[in-house]
């Protein structure tokens, strides 16, 4: 296609990855696709490896983003390419709350139902 050019790659595997592992395998294959397009002549400058890690809900372990980070650094040498990474659910997942208020309780003598709206005065 004469009018695209194709700069870089995305790719994501999920977001609630809580091992190191399937990024690390998703990063090969990655780097097998970026040789092949660099040897149809495609300058490929970014790659952009998705989601992070996950967040612990109940029993959960992901490993620190520092252990995460070694296996990435370790399988992108070599690879000339700008990385693109998003925070993933570990590092913002408790990061925020959401703030409601209840505007009326609608009750019968099946259940009770809260109506509510997200805050915003």
């Amino acid at each position: 296609m004469p009018h695209l050019q194709v700069v870089g790659i995305d790719c994501h595997i999920g977001s609630q990855l809580i091992e190191a592992g399937p990024f690390v395998q998703a990063l090969r294959k990655l780097k097998e696709l970026i040789e092949s397009l660099r040897k149809e002549g495609m300058i490929i400058q970014y790659l952009d490896i998705g989601g992070g890690l996950g967040i612990t809900y109940e029993d959960e372990e992901p490993p620190h983003p520092v252990e995460y980070a070694t296996h990435l650094l370790e399988e992108l040498k070599g690879l000339d390419c700008t990385l693109i990474l998003e925070p993933g659910r570990v590092i913002v997942g408790n990061a925020g709350v959401l703030v409601t208020k209840v505007l009326y309780l609608k009750e019968n003598e099946e259940k009770t139902v809260c109506d509510h709206r997200c805050w915003d005065e």
